[in-house]
């Protein structure tokens, strides 16, 4: 093959991944079935799994709001590594100030990971770990 054809056909081929960063980690983006479980230090009872519905895209490949309207947090320092995505995030809101820190990997139409909180409220910290898994579902709604 000619140097000149080898050279196009690697232009092309280095575009087509630059073009589409989400395939590159593996993350389909698109509508997504988010369950989260949150486990709390010094809570007597566990709480019941949430399920929220979400559109993932490759500018934000990691869950924003698990269901918490009107949070007041944010998502800081999001980095995608690989397959891995990971973020740090701080809250603020009704007097309470949280930060924390998630990771999430990703496996085509699914993903497994963690979000680690802290929370200081009335001079209290509480430490919340919360278990994220999520299948993609279908495209976003337009």
């Amino acid at each position: 093959m000619p140097r000149k054809t080898v050279r196009n056909l690697f232009v092309v081929a280095l575009f087509t991944l630059l073009s589409f960063p989400a395939i590159l980690f593996g993350m389909e983006p698109g509508k997504w079935e988010i369950t989260s479980q949150v486990e709390m230090t010094g809570m007597p009872m566990q709480m019941p799994p949430m399920t929220v519905v979400q559109c993932l895209t490759e500018s934000q490949p990691a869950p924003a709001d698990l269901g918490t309207n009107d949070s007041g947090c944010r998502m800081l320092d999001m980095k995608t590594e690989g397959d891995t995505v990971t973020w740090s995030m701080a809250c603020d809101n009704d007097g309470g100030k949280m930060t924390g820190k998630g990771t999430i990997t990703y496996r085509g139409g699914t993903f497994d990971g963690t979000m680690t909180m802290e929370m200081v409220q009335d001079g209290e910290t509480m430490e919340i770990l919360t278990r994220l898994n999520g299948k993609k579902i279908g495209p976003c709604d337009k």
